[in-house]
């Protein structure tokens, strides 16, 4: 396959990939609010954007060199990671630290407790961060697509 063949295909699964991951959060988005309730979806959507931002930090971060270099070492491989790990482990301890005053700022309790509950995402997105990158990397965005419909499906099951 030629190198433009191969970007247009990737271009065109990133797309999928997006749009239906978009469809499935929206899909979930719309179960959880009808299960919850209005108070308790809107409590965990309070905590949830806390994680989210913390989960973007992580994503959007570090693993972002692995797409400029040309050699990608396995110590350079093995550096990020660890690098991440200990980013994902601060922004998860920072979470449970700040839970104390979030549960007050909202005035409920629960508001608190769905933070620390939630804080391990952030581990999950820092420890699979290197594989997304160099799947990225090599373009194989057909691959990043397919795990992005199973992800949300498995979440979808699990709501």
């Amino acid at each position: 396959m030629s190198r433009r063949q191969n970007f247009t295909s990737g271009v065109a699964w990133m797309s999928a990939g997006i749009w239906l991951e978009q469809v499935l959060n929206f899909v979930i988005f719309a179960i959880l609010a009808r299960i919850l309730g209005v108070e308790a979806f809107g409590l965990l959507a309070m905590a949830a954007a806390f994680v989210l931002f913390s989960e973007f930090l992580v994503r959007e971060s570090i693993s972002e060199i692995l797409l400029t270099f040309d050699d990608l070492s396995p110590e350079r491989l093995n550096s990020v990671f660890w690098l991440l790990m200990l980013l994902g482990v601060g922004l998860s301890t920072l979470l449970v630290l700040v839970a104390g005053p979030v549960s007050p700022f909202y005035g409920e309790v629960l508001a608190g407790r769905l933070l620390i509950g939630l804080s391990p995402t952030v581990l999950m997105i820092a420890a699979a961060a290197v594989p997304v990158a160099i799947l990225r990397r090599e373009m194989r965005f057909q691959v990043l697509a397919v795990r992005a419909a199973v992800t949300g499906l498995q979440i979808g099951r699990l709501s």
